[in-house]
C-alpha cells in the first residue's frame, strides 16, 4: 500500500506543535502557571502520540493505531474542558496534582466526565460522538476486535471457516488507513489549535501578580 505521502505529512504536525509551543512560551514571559503547564503537557503528549501512530501505521498495526487516535482525542476533550471553565488555572492545578478530571465540576455545573466533554465539544463538531464511540471500541475489548479477527479468517465453500490469529492488518484496505490518518491529523491539529487559542486568551483571566499570589509553584 502506498501511504508514504500521508505518513510523511504526519511529520509536519511536529513542526506545528513546536511553533505553538514557542508561541505559548513567549506569552508566558517566564511565568508558567497551571493551565500553561497543562497545555505544554498536551503538546508533549501529542508529539509522542504522533510518533507512535506513524510507527504503528507503517508497521501494519491498524487496531493499535486506532487506539492511539482515541488517546489523541482524549487530549482535545480534556484540555477543552479545562480552558472553557471560569478558572482554568485552578482546574488545571487540581489535575496536575492528581485529581481525576471526571471528579471536577465544569463551570456550567456537571462533572467533567467523558460523556459530558463529548457533549460539550460536539456542539460544534457533530462528527465527534460517533468518532469517540468507534475509537473507544478499539481501547476496550469489544465487538470491533472480534470483527477484525473475523475479517482475517477464511470461509470455505462448505460453510466452515478457518480462523486465523495475526498481528498484520492486511484485511484493512488503503482507503480505511488513509481515513484514519486524516482523522488523526485533524484531531492532532485540534489539540494544537486549543493550545494556540489558550496562548492568545490566557491574559483574559487573572493578572500575573494575582496568579503568583495563588500559586507558589510558578515556574
Amino acid at each position: 500500500m502506498n501511504l508514504n505521502r500521508e505518513i510523511k505529512q504526519l511529520d509536519a504536525l511536529g513542526d506545528e506543535i513546536a511553533g505553538v509551543g514557542r508561541e505559548l512560551m513567549a506569552q508566558c514571559d517566564g511565568s508558567i502557571f497551571p493551565c500553561d503547564a497543562l497545555a505544554f503537557t498536551v503538546l508533549a503528549r501529542s508529539l509522542n502520540l504522533i510518533r507512535g501512530f506513524g510507527l504503528l501505521i507503517e508497521g501494519s498495526s491498524y487496531e493499535c493505531a486506532a487506539s492511539i487516535f482515541r488517546l489523541q482525542l482524549d487530549n482535545v476533550l480534556r484540555l477543552f474542558g479545562v480552558v472553557t471553565c471560569n478558572d482554568p488555572h485552578g482546574i488545571a492545578d487540581q489535575v496536575l496534582s492528581g485529581t481525576a478530571l471526571r471528579k471536577i465540576a465544569h463551570s456550567t455545573g456537571p462533572k467533567m466526565t467523558d460523556t459530558f466533554l463529548v457533549d460539550l465539544l460536539s456542539k460544534n463538531n457533530q462528527w465527534l460522538p460517533n468518532a469517540y464511540a468507534v475509537a473507544s471500541g478499539f481501547v476496550h475489548l469489544s465487538e470491533q476486535h472480534f470483527q477484525h479477527m473475523l475479517m482475517q479468517s477464511v470461509a470455505s465453500p462448505d460453510g466452515s471457516r478457518e480462523f486465523r490469529i495475526s498481528d498484520e492488518d492486511g484485511h484493512i484496505n488503503e482507503d480505511q488507513k488513509r481515513t484514519l490518518i486524516h482523522t488523526f491529523s485533524s484531531v492532532s491539529r485540534g489539540a494544537t489549535g486549543l493550545v494556540k487559542q489558550w496562548a492568545s486568551t490566557r491574559g483574559d483571566f487573572e493578572s500575573t501578580e494575582q496568579l503568583k499570589a495563588r500559586f507558589s509553584n510558578v515556574a
